[in-house]
């Protein structure tokens, strides 16, 4: 009895003594955080002293960090969508490994290819991009501005493996997203800021061969990683060392399947077209694939999927007026850049996409000068001809759902976007329902 009391009296004295020592050393770092100047070299000696912290601090943390991954996320919480996209990358993962066993047999001759997709939501750049990946040797990245972008919107701190932070904002966004999509075809990921490099999202990545080693590597879905930065105290006392320690081991990984790749492919819907300028100079052989889809088509995916808040009708409102802005605004930045590099930038309407899969398809891999093979063709078929729910079937679906008030909104402040982009007015929902209406002029673009 009298060796238990004292066995607990040493035990709640030890836990005393290590909720001292964790305050002391906190109290150490706040003081090196206050006393030293922004960005400089406080990192290392704090970051030091965080390792160092009792094993209970880390623990505490790591809990957190799961609770906050397995929040539901608006897309995540529509079922019927996410099955959807992930029985999509089931499939894709068939198609990756025989384009792997393709991959083996061929070389790398030269400079290797470069391919941006730049689209919007529900215009089929993820489609587009999985045919891409499925050429050999493809070194394929999916939404890698994603986190970037939402450092911008919420005016965060951003920090490089050297040591340096950036506090971003929507005015720096161009400039450092452009300066990052230039180090990312590079392989200079090593340029790239940290949070862009722990970052996963969706089933795409699960199947992407490039990456799935690296994140593998990083194990960015338990312990030590997690969210990365949140605020400029986390990252100015280095609480996240372990994730740079771990982003430094794993790199070299990435880094040469980029650099054994022959063509390297982005695709993006959080780009603006002004961005690609760095990487045109850049890379003479770049290739850019503009995607465009009916603005009534992809404004009633995001209220079908409830996607964005779009439920609201003063959010579809906004949402309606800021993306035909951002559509009038990047073709014409295109138009721009087309007359600086002839022959590099390719616009495609969704519409016509599906409208002619195969022909299509085979234009897309003539632009960008890599031969169109049986295993893209056999892809093309499955996911656009021979199924029930063909993409002629799913392009088509905004005219059974949409309301009139929105139809409404959408031809009153798109109609710029009509008269450019080639689509036609409908003006009532008997219009609409009537699929021998069309809604837009065939082959409108000629490239």
């Amino acid at each position: 009895m009298e060796y238990t009391r004292t066995k607990n009296c040493v035990s709640k004295k030890k836990i005393i003594f290590t909720s001292i020592l964790t305050l002391f050393a906190f109290i150490i770092m706040v003081s090196q955080y206050n006393s030293a100047p922004r960005y400089l070299s406080s990192f290392n000696s704090m970051s030091t002293i965080t390792q160092n912290l009792p094993q209970l601090l880390l623990n505490s943390t790591k809990t957190k960090r799961r609770q906050s991954l397995t929040q539901p996320t608006d897309v995540a919480m529509n079922s019927k969508y996410f099955h959807e996209r992930h029985n999509n990358a089931v499939k894709q993962s068939h198609f990756l490994k025989i384009s792997r066993m393709q991959e083996n047999i061929s070389s790398n001759h030269g400079s290797p290819r470069i391919v941006l997709i730049l689209a919007y939501m529900h215009t089929g750049s993820s489609y587009t991009g999985q045919l891409l990946e499925l050429h050999p040797g493809t070194f394929y990245s999916y939404e890698p501005l994603r986190t970037l972008q939402h450092m911008a919107k919420n005016s965060l701190y951003i920090k490089y493996l050297n040591g340096t932070s950036i506090r971003m904002s929507e005015k720096l966004y161009n400039h450092v997203g452009g300066e990052t999509v230039k180090n990312m075809f590079s392989c200079n990921y090593d340029n790239v800021d940290v949070s862009t490099l722990a970052k996963k999202y969706g089933t795409e990545y699960l199947n992407m061969r490039d990456f799935k080693a690296y994140y593998q590597c990083l194990k960015l879905r338990r312990s030590v990683l997690g969210k990365t930065y949140r605020t400029s105290m986390k990252v100015a006392l280095g609480i996240n060392r372990p994730l740079n320690d771990a982003i430094e081991t794993c790199l070299p990984k990435l880094i040469k399947n980029c650099q054994n790749s022959n063509m390297r492919a982005m695709k993006m819907i959080r780009m603006h077209m002004a961005m690609a300028e760095p990487a045109l100079r850049t890379f003479p052989n770049m290739r850019i694939i503009h995607l465009l889809r009916d603005p009534r088509a992809m404004l009633d995916s995001n209220v079908r999927k409830h996607e964005l808040k779009v439920y609201k009708f003063s959010e579809f409102k906004k949402r309606t007026v800021n993306m035909c802005k951002k559509m009038l605004s990047n073709f014409q930045e295109a138009q721009r850049l087309k007359a600086l590099y002839p022959g590099q930038i390719f616009t495609l309407r969704y519409e016509d996409m599906v409208r002619e899969p195969i022909q299509i398809a085979k234009s897309i891999y003539d632009f960008i000068q890599v031969p169109f093979s049986s295993l893209q063709e056999e892809f093309v078929r499955k996911r656009s001809i021979d199924r029930t729910n063909n993409s002629t079937v799913r392009a088509n679906k905004w005219r059974h759902h949409i309301s009139y008030v929105h139809l409404h909104t959408v031809e009153k402040h798109c109609h710029r976007v009509f008269d450019m982009f080639g689509y036609l007015r409908l003006g009532s929902l008997p219009n609409v329902r009537n699929l021998t209406i069309s809604d837009n002029i065939l082959n409108f673009f000629s490239n």
